[in-house]
């Protein structure tokens, strides 16, 4: 009977949809509403393949904010500083759209993703609320 209780609340608790503009399973938190920068968020990117060529993971700065509504969604700009020493080739995927780029250390670049989540949100303040969840792909390290 535990168990049927305890497989009954797993399941309720995973059916609740999660909305949050994430990370790593990291939220972003927007303290001046979403339609400014969130606070950073800072991790360490790198690959399988960096660990077999012995390069190290590369320290990354990403923040995000609504740049406004659209259609059954939101537009973001996610904006990912290199504050490393060295460079990263990378993918990025949001699981609606894909960018790819190559950050020398110290450079800082911003890309425009939407993510549609098919719920209403009543604008761009509302996006902060949105399931936007970045993943990265085809890393690659590179010394400068």
């Amino acid at each position: 009977m535990k168990r049927l209780m305890l497989a009954l609340a797993t399941v309720a608790v995973l059916s609740i949809p999660s909305y949050a503009v994430s990370m790593f399973g990291k939220t972003f938190e927007f303290p001046n509403g979403s339609k400014e920068w969130s606070t950073p968020i800072e991790t360490e990117l790198g690959s399988d393949w960096m660990t077999k060529k012995g390069q190290p993971y590369v320290k990354i700065s990403v923040r995000v904010r609504a740049t406004r509504k659209i259609f059954k969604g939101c537009r973001y700009e996610v904006e990912i500083k290199n504050i490393d020493q060295n460079g990263i080739r990378f993918e990025l995927d949001n699981g609606n759209g894909k960018a790819s780029a190559k950050l020398k250390p110290g450079v800082t670049e911003v890309f425009t993703m939407d993510s549609f989540t098919n719920e209403k949100i009543e604008g761009v303040e509302g996006c902060g609320g949105c399931s936007m969840n970045l993943s990265f792909h085809e890393v690659e390290g590179y010394k400068k």
